[in-house]
């Protein structure tokens, strides 16, 4: 896609989600969200949301029930004044338009009593004024809010919009809107956006009960971190589950709380790459071929670039350009060993490699913890104890029994920390 910069991401043209029927009927409810299909005088433009992609849309209406604000909500206005939670959505909509090929990305906070909904962010902040209005109808405890294209023909060749509501339970408490050239490349990145639409309600949710809502762009990264997972039957709790298995062993190093806490984000984002790779590949039940293996080794390389430039990521960024590399250089992509390989890469290694072999793949059933234990530390034909750092290793030994007990937990229950 044009006008985002960056480097237009590889085709998935196997991603799910493809096809565009046809517009359902008018006024077909989808919980608190509804859509018609009025005529109106934009012919060119078609829209996609949580209902699929829509044959024959001219100009989308889509309406959101929004709540006041809930008990124990601070004011969806001191959201609004949060510059710096605004900066880092900013740059986390460039990225998502970047690594997606998309035209546009807003995030927009429907402001309970008022008839307007505010642009919170934009990947472009310069271009808010395109963000559609949304006009509110209705009286009432929960509005509606009635969505206008606006400006957005102003931007050449964009024929889709995507609207994705931002939910924490039944409460919509923002939006992610993005703009494409045609709605087959909004279909394909469907569950890529309900994703970062899901992190989005993580961040508004946190802040709106007065918390700390963390780092946003991180936040938003998951989100295209669980959608990267695909040959994975929970990427949400494995990706959490490797981020408390890496904050385990770096404890039991020793290390600082501070550092324990970077690597347990960095390792949350290891594998955010595999976003860029088919999904054909992630997929395969048998063996790569050779072409295949060195495109899924690639992952790396790609998460690099999705983390590259953003400010406090250089730890993740490091660990996911390296947790493939091994301490006696056999690994990937650069073959490194030993000390050369970063400390949280190489303690992110072995995370990952206890809750691959504890989890059920699309080519091979899960062990149990015993047997993940032995192959750690004894080896097998895939896995050898020389690929770890023996310190690591060592740490391994001492916390195994703390790892099975946070993979049989079964958490998160809910995808949030504790």
């Amino acid at each position: 896609g044009g006008g985002g910069g960056g480097v237009t991401p590889p085709s998935r043209s196997d991603d799910p989600g493809a096809g565009d029927p046809t517009c359902p009927p008018a006024k077909t409810p989808l919980n608190s969200h509804e859509t018609t299909c009025p005529p109106q005088p934009l012919p060119e433009l078609k829209a996609i949301g949580e209902a699929g992609s829509r044959e024959g849309f001219e100009t989308p209406s889509v309406r959101y029930a929004v709540p006041s604000d809930p008990p124990g909500y601070r004011p969806f206005s001191d959201v609004i004044s949060d510059r710096g939670l605004t900066a880092a959505l900013d740059a986390a909509c460039a990225m998502v338009v970047r690594e997606l090929g998309l035209r546009l990305a807003w995030i927009a906070l429907p402001e309970p009593g008022l008839e307007r909904v505010v642009p919170l962010a934009c990947s472009e902040p310069g271009a808010r004024y395109l963000v559609p209005e949304m006009a509110a109808e209705g009286p009432g405890p929960s509005r509606t809010y009635h969505l206008r294209c606006g400006h957005l023909t102003e931007l050449p060749g964009v024929k889709a919009l995507g609207t994705f509501p931002a939910r924490a339970g039944a409460k919509t408490l923002g939006l992610l809107g993005v703009v494409a050239e045609g709605p087959d490349l909004l279909d394909a990145r469907r569950d890529i956006l309900e994703a970062v639409a899901q992190q989005v309600a993580v961040i508004l949710e946190r802040r709106l009960r007065g918390r700390d809502a963390g780092d946003a762009f991180l936040c938003v990264i998951e989100g295209l971190a669980r959608a990267a997972e695909a040959n994975v039957e929970d990427a949400a709790r494995h990706i959490v589950r490797v981020g408390e298995y890496a904050s385990e062993l770096a404890r039991a190093l020793n290390l600082p709380n501070r550092e324990v806490q970077t690597i347990r984000l960095a390792a949350r984002v290891h594998d955010v790459g595999k976003l860029h790779v088919p999904r054909k590949i992630l997929l395969k039940p048998g063996p790569l071929s050779e072409a295949e293996r060195i495109e899924m080794q690639r992952h790396t390389l790609y998460g690099a670039r999705i983390l590259a430039g953003a400010p406090g990521l250089a730890v993740a960024r490091q660990t996911a350009l390296f947790h493939h590399e091994c301490w006696d250089g056999s690994g990937y992509p650069y073959g490194l060993r030993g000390e050369k390989i970063p400390l949280p890469a190489r303690i992110v290694r072995l995370a990952d490699v206890y809750d691959a072999l504890r989890s059920s793949r699309v080519y091979k059933p899960p062990l149990d913890h015993a047997t993940a234990y032995r192959i750690i530390l004894e080896g097998d034909e895939r896995t050898r104890p020389t690929q770890f750092d023996p310190r690591v290793l060592e740490a391994f030994r001492r916390v195994a029994g703390r790892l099975a007990e946070i993979f049989e937990s079964g958490w998160p229950w809910n995808g949030e920390e504790p």
